[in-house]
């Protein structure tokens, strides 16, 4: 079960990664996406909205039962630590028991896809919010990472992880000037005096809502994989 609005850009992100969910699983498993908001924050959705906006960012419309409710009755009956955050997923297993809840979207390789095997296997499920733990992360700004005094930075890294920022705001539909790359949060640790960056993160607040980004890179800096939500 997925909750959703149309002004939400994570959550039109998701629609084609869904769309391939559907088409891969077939009968197995059961798609429904509630559309809470439309096309403004706190709009109530309409049928017309639905079948005319709330679309992926390439356009893809979903291939999977999309319901209005705009009153946040089906969000409300469950337990959601973030709150009224979009795109959020609620998982249940075959006998309709909860088995897990998700207030952000998922990579479909890397995260959607081995929950969804596990809940069809009756596996336990593997953990979507834990970091790996590693030692002495450190959090800087952006153009603190990249200009404070003593930090060789090489021109590969520094591209890899433009890249990665400019991937993964393309994905949600981010433009630019919301998220100006150098705006935003890195997180690293020091390995034999080398900087090894783990994730970068953008927040942005417009009209539509407040989102935020999230782009985990490889210790190259090049993309891994992305999240976005807005509330």
């Amino acid at each position: 079960m997925v909750f959703s609005a149309i002004w939400c850009k994570p959550c039109r992100a998701e629609i084609e990664d869904l769309n391939k969910l559907a088409d891969k699983y077939g009968n197995r498993i059961q798609i429904r996406s509630y559309v809470v908001e439309g096309e403004k924050r706190g709009s109530v959705p309409t049928d017309e909205e639905i079948k005319n906006s709330f679309l992926s960012i390439s356009g893809e419309a979903p291939r999977y039962l999309v319901k209005p409710d705009g009153s946040w009755v089906y969000f409300d009956k469950l337990t959601w630590p973030q709150g009224r955050q979009l795109p959020s997923m609620v998982f249940f297993n075959g006998d309709g028991t909860l088995a897990l809840t998700v207030q952000r979207s998922l990579d479909f390789e890397s995260e959607l896809i081995p929950v969804v095997e596990r809940l069809i296997q009756n596996s336990p499920l593997p953990p979507t919010e834990e970091k790996p733990p590693i030692l002495d992360i450190v959090k800087l700004n952006i153009s603190e990472f990249i200009e404070r005094p003593g930090n060789e930075l090489t021109e590969a890294l520094s591209q890899n992880l433009q890249k990665a920022w400019s991937k993964g705001r393309t994905v949600y539909g981010f433009p630019a000037s919301k998220m100006p790359f150098l705006s935003g949060v890195i997180e690293f640790y020091v390995n034999n005096n080398v900087d090894i960056p783990v994730q970068m993160d953008w927040e942005s607040d417009s009209e539509s809502g407040f989102c935020s980004l999230s782009v985990k890179v490889n210790p190259d800096g090049s993309f891994l994989s992305s999240s976005g939500v807005c509330n």
